[in-house]
């Protein structure tokens, strides 16, 4: 195998790859719109959460004497939409008369069973903002009974100078970084997910469009079928591995533009550990490894494009599972569904680093995890390749699987050879 040819195919797939516009698209524009899509999000769901413009009069009947002393008089100022009203009877005319929209009854017992009813119109629902506003204003108004303005602000606010250490390290953390420990899993993955997948629908794709404009039978005179999978393999590896740096890049770059922003603090709340970052790179050249060995050979066994994208979207399907699940990777990261999902080849780049970033994953499980997935890794490879050599003997026609098993099977006896210079000649 010349290093020099791969070296050649593999240039030629990163260069011509990085100008196509899906690439461009999937690299700048998918992430921005993605941002976009997602900021709009946030702002109609806190919009929603904090509107309370729909309620403009809401009752409060206090027999537990909580939001009133003993002569009746208001402890705190009631905000807008509540009101103080003197008895269940009062409450009860007030909504039948619609002078209030809902009422809410501290009873006598609540200091026992910390229990208040609510009564209400069908229309508008008293919603979960207005509950919590309701929460919020008896927890000022029982810790106003204690005179001290400091412990009070202390007793609302009790966890308002949070100290965060990661375990082993003297930097103090953000708080910020509780966050980060369940979303940069998340958006890490997804990252590998997208740079994985398409550069494998590329590998793919390429191959079946070289196949359509005969392009592969040039190829194949001047070079081995070694040489053109390795090229492939390297040139779109190198692809998705710049892909995700421009993603970082762009990340820094945003960042630091803002201004303001401590980097080396943000990167620290981050708590990307180097053992961390070295097992995200091992599983995404693996993973690529599998994906676009699994794309390089269906992208040999068929001729037209839209045969392609129908298998790749199968393996596709499979390899989001870790997503599909991803509840019980937060609830019980360390059970039954997720371990073996972390081990599952075509699962585990993306099971196994939410697992550990979620929960502690003995060292013996990670490694056993990797060497699974590399000897999966040489296994489809090899098949690709021989997939591959026997597309060549037999261009122009669709493999199926029966004659891919018959071809593993029969080797020689089938015309399934192992020398590429007997397919040349």
């Amino acid at each position: 195998m010349s290093l020099r040819k791969v070296w050649l195919i593999a240039r030629r797939e990163f260069t011509t790859n990085f100008r196509r516009r899906s690439f461009l698209f999937a690299t700048f524009g998918v992430p921005i719109f993605s941002l976009i899509i997602l900021a709009i999000i946030v702002f109609i769901v806190a919009q929603n959460l904090d509107d309370l413009s729909a309620f403009t009069h809401i009752g409060v009947v206090d027999q537990a004497a909580v939001l009133t002393d003993a002569s009746g008089t208001a402890r705190i100022a009631l905000p807008t939409p509540f009101e103080l009203l003197t008895s269940t009877d009062e409450a009860r005319t007030a909504l039948d008369n619609n002078a209030v929209q809902g009422y809410y009854v501290i009873p006598q017992n609540y200091a026992n069973d910390g229990q208040i009813e609510v009564y209400s119109r069908p229309e508008p629902r008293l919603s979960d903002a207005l509950n919590k506003r309701f929460q919020d204003v008896i927890q000022e108004a029982i810790v106003s009974q204690f005179g001290d303005a400091t412990l009070a602000q202390r007793l609302l606010n009790p966890m308002k100078n949070l100290a965060i250490y990661r375990v082993g390290s003297p930097v103090k953390l953000d708080q910020i970084a509780l966050l980060a420990v369940f979303l940069v899993p998340f958006i890490l993955c997804m990252l590998i997910f997208f740079a994985t997948t398409s550069t494998s629908q590329f590998m793919m794709s390429g191959l079946v469009e070289e196949k359509e404009n005969r392009m592969m039978e040039l190829f194949i005179t001047s070079t081995r079928l070694s040489e053109i999978l390795w090229g492939k393999i390297l040139g779109l590896g190198a692809l998705g591995l710049a892909q995700i740096l421009i993603w970082i890049l762009i990340t820094l770059v945003f960042m630091t533009l803002r201004g303001g922003i401590d980097l080396g603090k943000s990167l620290a709340n981050l708590q990307l550990t180097p053992g961390y970052v070295l097992i995200l790179l091992a599983y995404f050249f693996l993973g690529y490894l599998v994906y676009g060995s699994i794309m390089f050979g269906i992208g040999a066994s068929v001729n037209a494009e839209q045969e392609s994208r129908q298998l790749g979207g199968l393996v596709t399907i499979i390899s989001v599972l870790p997503f599909i699940f991803l509840a019980t990777y937060l609830s019980d990261p360390n059970g039954a569904l997720p371990i073996f999902l972390s081990f599952f080849p075509l699962t585990a780049p993306i099971g196994m680093i939410l697992r550990v970033s979620w929960a502690y994953v003995p060292p013996g499980q990670i490694i056993l995890s990797l060497v699974i997935l590399a000897a999966f890794a040489v296994l489809v490879t090899r098949l690709a390749a021989l997939v591959f050599r026997l597309g060549m003997l037999n261009y122009g026609k669709r493999l199926s699987l029966r004659d891919i098993f018959s071809g593993l099977r029969g080797g020689r006896k089938n015309g399934f050879v192992s020398s590429p210079k007997e397919v040349q000649a």
